[in-house]
């Protein structure tokens, strides 16, 4: 049998690194992990069962890989405030949190750790994202981690021309996730950078926040109709969502989170109808009250029997 006949997979280079010296970026994916501890302790009696995966990058490779995630994400990750290890950086590109965990067993331990690495032979953002996505289509990580690989994904595609909208992005990549999961994922990414950090901190969930993101286009045209200045419309629209939040937050499930939501889509459609209309809709809504209330009962009834 000759090589053309076969190929050979799992091959990695590996190369030994301090803790202190891989590169993980604080980019939004930072997510507090609730069983962190519970991790170390794993790590601790069993040892590191799948090693971190990194890319080996140089100075120009990470800085432009840098670049992209501060211009996306709104950050100022600077650089200089990592270790290259002979003319090389480490990046972390799955294993954030077991990397927290090694950390939190060094320091427990008041050792300096160091940990064998997987490399990939990955230089671009491109290349770094579709490892990240690869991880998520075999993995079942939250929600919020797969949108941001998405998230990602899509805008260095329209900086690259790989596709020129969403439509394109969904046709090309339906076949890694459902549509329903990438049209998720860009709705969340209409919402301001603000609420989605929120959102990633685990103050409501995530489903909520996919659907405070296809409310985006309701709200900012609503409070286009009381400010155009552009500066002043992002504002708006910060604090518009902000009076969202304080409201959702009273809430206990989603349930209601969405129930929440969804009247105050209502209300803000209603703001575009002709008035009449509206008024001859409260009106047959008040008229039918007696009935409405005998079907609400029937239902309860319904329910109990």
């Amino acid at each position: 049998m000759n090589g053309a006949d076969f190929m050979v997979f799992g091959q990695y280079e590996y190369a030994v690194i301090s803790l202190e010296h891989l590169v993980a970026l604080p980019q939004v994916r930072k997510i507090k992990n609730a069983k962190l501890e519970e991790l170390a302790e794993s790590i601790n009696t069993q040892g590191l069962i799948n090693p971190l995966d990194v890319a080996k990058m140089d100075y120009e490779e990470l800085l432009k890989h840098i670049k992209f995630l501060n211009e996306l994400w709104k950050k100022n990750i600077d650089i200089s405030s990592f270790t290259s290890v002979a003319g090389y950086y480490y990046v972390i590109i799955a294993g954030h949190s077991r990397l927290e965990a090694l950390k939190l067993n060094s320091k427990n331990n008041n050792r300096e750790d160091q940990v064998a690495v997987k490399i990939h032979r990955v230089k671009t953002s491109e290349e770094i994202l579709a490892i990240q996505l690869g991880e998520n289509i075999y993995a079942e990580p939250r929600l919020e981690e797969k949108a941001i690989a998405i998230i990602e994904t899509y805008r260095l595609g329209l900086i690259n021309g790989k596709w020129k909208d969403r439509v394109e992005f969904i046709e090309q990549n339906c076949t890694k996730f459902s549509k329903r999961i990438l049209n998720d994922a860009l709705a969340f990414s209409d919402l301001p950078l603000k609420v989605q950090e929120y959102v990633f901190a685990n103050n409501i969930f995530f489903a909520t926040g996919v659907e405070l993101g296809k409310l985006y286009p309701l709200i900012k045209r609503y409070e286009n109709e009381l400010e155009s200045n552009a500066e002043l419309l992002e504002r708006n629209i910060r604090f518009h969502y902000a009076v969202l939040l304080m409201k959702l937050q009273k809430t206990d499930s989603v349930k209601k989170a969405l129930s929440v939501l969804s009247s105050h889509r209502k209300s803000l459609i209603d703001f575009f109808r002709p008035k009449e209309e509206v008024q001859q809709e409260l009106f047959d809504f008040w008229k039918e009250g007696a009935n409405r209330q005998g079907q609400a009962r029937f239902k309860e009834l319904l329910k109990e029997y």
